[in-house]
């Protein structure tokens, strides 16, 4: 009867067990690929948004730039070059102080410049955070020679120079302590279609790169990088800066993650991968209409981190499941072993009358089958009492 009572047990089990699997398995994989997924979007997400927030930060300064070439300040300066020295002086007095204005109501140019198609400035407008300032005559330098003179002087009307992000310079030096800088320009003609220069604005770059390095979060790495790898922002700011036109350190992201420079140098959109242990999620920030590549924003997030809700889900999934099984193999075997011990006290009855023993009556009480054959073959006792009686008379 143990046989039977495990041919139960096992039978039980198998009914509890397979719904489990296919069920449990089915939830397994369904619940983990959509955690994957939700866990790989929020972060590609996060990724997108401060790409975005860059991007709007740049939204309107090609604007401000062809609002001050076309500014009527500018025009009357122009037109007034043929005329004697003082009202000269007038117009160029009232093209400094409109650009002091503009910049103090902006706050995010560090400087504003004007010059002559000889790379000298005319007029410099200098913002320090707290208030905007016309440089005197005697602190104008002349940048020709310099890359973005030269390269926005060759250009046509209406056309539009923006510089690489780097470390501004007075003198040829880098300025202490550093200024990330980056450069629209623009060159300025005037009615007569006729070169007269350009004009230029240094963009205030630690404005943006902050919204970048307030989103580093623990456990993770988010940076800022240039098409050849040259960090703008690391959380380590002894890293950022090391191209040769900077600090010229030489620190580099596709040196440190050789793996990386063939997923994302070529980036046009969002996208993750995955290296040996972390998973990076990077996108491209473009700007002037996706028209000018200025960088590529990636955060490597360790894989445990990535996938700690996985990692949860599968250890409250497991408790839930051992602890099915556990439920499971209890009622089994409470219930295997209520259905075998009626027919294993059956079976000592009926060993007893096979002995002989016609006196003792039969009573197995159960409301099932087995009670049906107790009761069948207590009747079975009983005419086999009777008759032998009559046999012994």
């Amino acid at each position: 009867m143990k046989k039977i009572r495990n041919k139960l047990l096992l039978a039980m089990l198998l009914v509890t067990i397979l719904p489990l699997l296919l069920v449990g398995g089915y939830s397994l994989y369904s619940t983990t690929d959509s955690l994957r997924q939700s866990s790989l979007s929020s972060h590609d997400n996060k990724v997108s948004l401060v790409s975005e927030r860059v991007s709007n930060f740049f939204e309107n300064i090609s604007s401000d730039l062809f609002y001050l070439r076309d500014s009527s300040a500018i025009n009357l300066y122009l037109s007034g070059l043929e005329g004697d020295e003082e009202s000269s002086q007038l117009l160029l007095d009232n093209l400094a102080t409109n650009l002091r204005v503009f910049s103090g109501k902006r706050k995010v140019y560090h400087q504003i410049r004007f010059m002559n198609t000889d790379g000298m400035e005319i007029v410099r407008v200098n913002y320090d955070g707290s208030g905007a300032s016309i440089s005197a005559k005697n602190k104008l330098q002349n940048k020709k020679g310099r890359y973005y003179f030269d390269d926005t002087i060759k250009l046509k009307k209406d056309e539009l120079m923006i510089s690489p992000l780097d470390l501004n310079r007075e003198k040829g030096e880098i300025e202490f302590p550093t200024r990330p800088t980056i450069r629209y320009a623009t060159p300025v003609f005037n009615d007569a279609n006729e070169l007269q220069g350009i004009i230029i604005i240094n963009v205030l770059a630690k404005k943006f790169l902050n919204i970048i390095g307030r989103e580093n979060m623990p456990n993770e790495t988010l940076v800022f990088v240039n098409k050849e790898g040259y960090y703008y922002q690391h959380p380590d700011e002894s890293k950022s800066w090391g191209s040769k036109r900077d600090m010229d350190t030489g620190i580099n992201l596709f040196k440190d993650k050789p793996s990386v420079e063939k997923n994302i140098v070529t980036a046009k959109k969002a996208g993750n991968f995955e290296t040996d242990d972390e998973i990076a999620y990077y996108k491209p920030v473009l700007l002037n209409n996706e028209r000018y590549h200025l960088g590529t924003i990636v955060n490597f997030v360790p894989k445990n981190i990535v996938f700690a809700p996985i990692s949860l889900f599968l250890w409250v999934f497991l408790g839930i499941a051992l602890f099915a099984l556990l439920i499971g193999l209890l009622l089994a075997t409470v219930l295997s072993s209520s259905i075998a011990r009626p027919l294993v006290t059956l079976k000592d009855e009926v060993e007893r009358l096979a002995k002989g023993d016609l006196d003792s009556s039969i009573d197995v009480e159960t409301n099932d089958e087995v009670g049906d054959l107790s009761h069948a073959i207590e009747k079975l006792r009983r005419s086999m009492q009777i008759l032998m009686k009559r046999a012994g008379r």
